[in-house]
């Protein structure tokens, strides 16, 4: 079990990267709980990568941007586990989202 959730992870992160169109194929096809984990992954090191490189208004445009994507999406045809799953990751990028306006903030 272990050995699968670590490649499904890995195959998440590496989608996530791959651009708008793949990421949104990959939540909608994936488990929840791996998608709501590589969310959490890639935020937490892109975050890092953009405070070290003191460009965090350029994360946070890319964010928003993920955000309006997924929107669309919640509007669209889903079935009920997409829809729950999409929700909570809206939810969840909401607050990341909010969280690095703070940090540009408060510099």
């Amino acid at each position: 079990v272990g050995s699968t959730l670590h490649h499904l992870i890995k195959r998440g992160v590496d989608t996530y990267e791959n651009g708008a169109e793949q990421r949104i194929k990959w939540i909608k096809d994936s488990i929840g709980q791996v998608v709501m984990t590589v969310s959490q992954i890639v935020w937490c090191a892109y975050s890092e990568h953009h405070i070290q490189n003191k460009c965090l208004s350029k994360w946070l445009k890319r964010q928003r941007i993920q955000l309006l994507n997924l929107l669309k999406i919640v509007r669209g045809k889903l079935d009920k586990k997409q829809r729950r799953k999409i929700v909570t990751l809206v939810t969840t990028d909401v607050h990341a989202r909010d969280v690095t306006e703070n940090l540009i903030n408060e510099k």
